[in-house]
């Protein structure tokens, strides 16, 4: 369940991808619906091990979109194709630190960066 309502920079911005891209399916996913590209790049200091992207009217969370894979620091990117929707974020970096982003709107192709002062913000030092 979510628990935070905790802001994260993922500030719209386009740039290259250095990942393989991953197509993800999630609960809700309407046959036939519009899809949209997502890339996330973390710019932080600070390597990301989970990230969670689930329709703002889902209670779950559902799969970590990484898997075995982690977000490397200072630069890692990957996309995501999903079908157009409202969506909650979080990501949980390398000390275990949740950040959660809230009913985000994604039905076109979009970037987004993770910075270290949103990262920190979640944890109170801002």
């Amino acid at each position: 369940m979510r628990s935070k309502w905790l802001p994260i920079a993922l500030f719209v911005t386009l740039f290259g991808t250095g990942c393989p891209r991953a197509y993800v399916q999630p609960t809700g996913f309407v046959p036939g619906g519009a899809m949209a590209s997502i890339t996330i790049q973390n710019v932080s200091n600070y390597d990301i091990y989970q990230l969670y992207m689930s329709s703002s009217s889902d209670p779950n969370w559902g799969n970590d979109h990484l898997g075995q894979n982690i977000l490397p620091a200072n630069g890692g990117t990957v996309t995501l194709t999903m079908p157009c929707d409202t969506y909650d974020i979080k990501v949980i970096d390398e000390d275990g630190d949740e950040c959660t982003m809230m009913q985000q709107p994604l039905c076109s192709d979009n970037a987004w960066l993770i910075t270290n002062e949103e990262l920190l913000s979640c944890e109170g030092y801002r």
